[in-house]
C-alpha cells in the first residue's frame, strides 16, 4: 500500500429510485469518501496522524482482494497493545478510536498469494 496508485474523492448521492443503494451509503448517512488502492505486499500506510491524541475513524471498507490491518503506532514505532483490527475483503469497520498516546495509524495490506489488489474506502 505504500505505493498508492489511485486516491479519487467521490461525492454523496442518494439513493436510486429502483431501491438499490450506493456503495458509500452506509447507516442511512450518505458519505464521501477517499479510496487508496494498491497491491496485497505488506506495504504499510498512515491512515492518521495523532501527536499523542486520541482520534476516531469513520468507516473504514475493504473494497480490495485481500485482508486489511488497521493499528497503532507510538511515537517510538511500536505498536500499540490490542490496537491491532483485521478487515476481511467486503466488510466495513464502521469506526475505530485510536488511544491517547498514539502518534500515528497505520492501514497495513496483508501479504498475499499473486499480490492481488488492495482497495480501501475511507468516509471523510
Amino acid at each position: 500500500m505504500a505505493n498508492q496508485s489511485k486516491q479519487e474523492r467521490v461525492p454523496p448521492q442518494k439513493g436510486q429510485p429502483n431501491g438499490k443503494v450506493p456503495a458509500q451509503v452506509i447507516f442511512g448517512t450518505a458519505l464521501e469518501h477517499v479510496t487508496l488502492t494498491g497491491k496485497c505486499d505488506g506495504g504499510k500506510s498512515i491512515l492518521a496522524k495523532c501527536n499523542g491524541s486520541s482520534v476516531t475513524i469513520k468507516v473504514i471498507e475493504n473494497a480490495g482482494k485481500c485482508d486489511i490491518a488497521v493499528f497503532c503506532l507510538d511515537n517510538n514505532n511500536k505498536e500499540i497493545q490490542n490496537t491491532r483490527t483485521k478487515i476481511p475483503p467486503g466488510q466495513i469497520l464502521p469506526i475505530y478510536v485510536a488511544p491517547n498516546g498514539t502518534d500515528r495509524v497505520e492501514l497495513e495490506c496483508i501479504q498475499a498469494d499473486l499480490n492481488p489488489e488492495c482497495k480501501v474506502k475511507l468516509a471523510v
